[in-house]
């Protein structure tokens, strides 16, 4: 009956009609009530029309309602392919659960179904989720060789970063802004939404707001895992942690790496070559030179060249492998600053001082313009302690600052507590620099920096950045 009407529909050209039954189809499918009206569509030549779109729409967003359906497995293998390969939203081992209740009701040995499970990626499946698939034994065979993967995998934790193949890399390519209590991680990273909440409702916000105590860890990315060192959120500033934390968006699960050689707050970290570098920062009432390194092959810190004073509250980019280290205080109650501009050369090991800023800064943020260019923004003046309002562009050729731009603070720029910095390109592949207050009550506003243009500009409403909590 259904596809009869939507036959008759479609070459009456009755377009309310047509969108009123596809608007009900959609709702049928969704609670997978039948496929017979959707399967009969999908041999015809109408591949593309809304009605099928709508059922394919369906079964991406729940594989698993749409596995129990009857009909599920007279589904196209095609189409069922289509389905793993686009899997944006859904979980791997959902998705793989489907396509083995599809198996089994098609009636497959586990030689024909070789490779169509090869499309499926164990990197993206958790422990617990692998544990769950096959826990009847109904399809030990089926998943011999995705389990012979999944173990190779997961041999080693630590190392997982390291290991950059098409098969360990997430599907969906959105790349979001998130933050973990409240510190953001400075460039977007790809993650699946089911693993976040939404940091700017007004129960995360309040929530941030009653945290008085600025936190002092470092969000990072390397090679798709966030990383997070330090405490969380210091009760006590004076009594920082070497805690660290990875956070894989793939499955969704934390993994606790060493702790770093030196507890510390404040500090400076980037990613690097194959490593991660942590610079400075403040221990009890002192200022640190102390810098060290983490390595993922070995789950290990260790101790590189000192600082050549110490630092806190300083920023740092990496860019053709090398680190340049900006501004900030030397001593942890802040009566001394820095202009001082520094390179690492993690091959040499081996700090170079530059040429110095122009403006001395705190809590401020680089980014890296392109090859040659560093632009530093934000921040502090720890004379005044006042917003720095000065942008500046390094020129690493030149080895010389230049004066770029004069910004007027208002919104977030004039709050007194922590901000958030995101780095990330604009449509025509500008820099741009969205700029947020930790405590957002208190701000109310994302404003962006466009480096191309050297505007600054409130963000409205319908362009507000999506910020999320890691859950």
């Amino acid at each position: 009956m259904i596809p009869d009407l939507f036959l008759a529909a479609h070459f009456l050209h009755c377009h309310v009609f047509l969108d009123a039954l596809t608007k009900k189809v959609f709702d049928l499918v969704q609670k997978c009530a039948s496929f017979s009206p959707i399967l009969f569509l999908f041999g015809e030549e109408m591949m593309l029309d809304d009605l099928t779109k709508a059922a394919f729409d369906a079964m991406k967003r729940d594989p698993l309602s749409a596995a129990s359906s009857e009909d599920f497995s007279r589904l196209p293998l095609e189409l069922l392919e289509e389905l793993i390969v686009k899997n944006y939203d859904c979980k791997e081992a959902d998705m793989l659960k489907a396509a083995l209740l599809w198996v089994k009701g098609n009636f497959l040995s586990p030689v024909d179904a070789v490779d169509l499970l090869r499309l499926f990626r164990p990197a993206l499946i958790s422990k617990r989720e692998m544990e769950r698939l096959d826990s009847s034994g109904e399809f030990t065979e089926y998943l011999f060789d995705l389990r012979e993967e999944f173990n190779a995998y997961n041999s080693n934790l630590a190392v997982q970063p390291l290991i950059q193949k098409p098969r360990t890399r997430l599907r969906c390519e959105e790349r979001l802004s998130v933050q973990v209590e409240g510190i953001v991680c400075q460039t977007p990273v790809r993650m699946r939404r089911e693993h976040l909440i939404d940091a700017m409702s007004d129960a995360t916000i309040d929530r941030e707001h009653r945290h008085l105590i600025d936190p002092a860890h470092v969000v990072l990315e390397f090679n798709g895992f966030i990383y997070v060192l330090g405490e969380y959120r210091a009760k006590n500033s004076l009594q920082p942690t070497k805690v660290s934390k990875r956070f894989d968006p793939r499955t969704g699960t934390w993994f606790e790496i060493a702790p770093m050689n030196q507890s510390r707050s404040s500090f400076a970290a980037v990613a690097c070559g194959e490593f991660i570098y942590v610079f400075g920062g403040k221990r009890r009432s002192h200022g640190l030179r102390a810098c060290e390194r983490y390595c993922p092959r070995t789950n290990s810190w260790k101790n590189i060249a000192q600082l050549p004073a110490a630092l806190w509250q300083h920023s740092a980019v990496a860019i053709n492998d090398a680190i340049y280290i900006s501004g900030g205080n030397t001593k942890a109650r802040g009566e001394v600053k820095l202009d001082v501009f520094v390179k690492y050369d993690p091959k040499l090991n081996k700090f170079t001082k530059m040429a110095e800023l122009i403006s001395e800064r705190v809590d401020h943020t680089m980014a890296v313009i392109d090859k040659n260019q560093i632009a530093i923004l934000g921040g502090r003046d720890p004379s005044e302690n006042a917003f720095c309002s000065t942008v500046e562009i390094y020129d690493i050729k030149a080895n010389r600052w230049m004066f770029y731009s004069q910004i007027r603070p208002f919104g977030p720029l004039l709050a007194s507590s922590k901000l958030n910095y995101s780095i990330v390109d604009g449509d025509s592949g500008e820099k741009l620099a969205h700029i947020w207050a930790v405590d957002f009550k208190n701000s109310g506003e994302i404003i962006e920096f466009n480096f191309l243009t050297r505007q600054l500009r409130a963000l409205p409403t319908e362009e507000h950045v999506k910020v999320f909590d890691i859950s």
